[in-house]
């Protein structure tokens, strides 16, 4: 019984450290999506300046 208590436990733990490493990869995804929002929203602003000198 101590085995299997053992076995589950390592279970739940390995099982834990992936869901965190899930969450630090979505995490990592969301914040390039941000910078390439912002990204597109400084070339945005560039084409309208350049548009508002022309």
């Amino acid at each position: 019984a101590a085995a299997a208590a053992a076995a589950a436990a390592a279970a739940a733990a390995e099982e834990e450290e992936e869901e965190e490493e899930e969450e630090e990869e979505e995490e990592e995804e969301e914040e390039e999506e941000e910078e390439e929002e912002e990204e597109e929203e400084e070339e945005e602003e560039e084409e309208a300046n350049i548009l508002m000198e022309k």
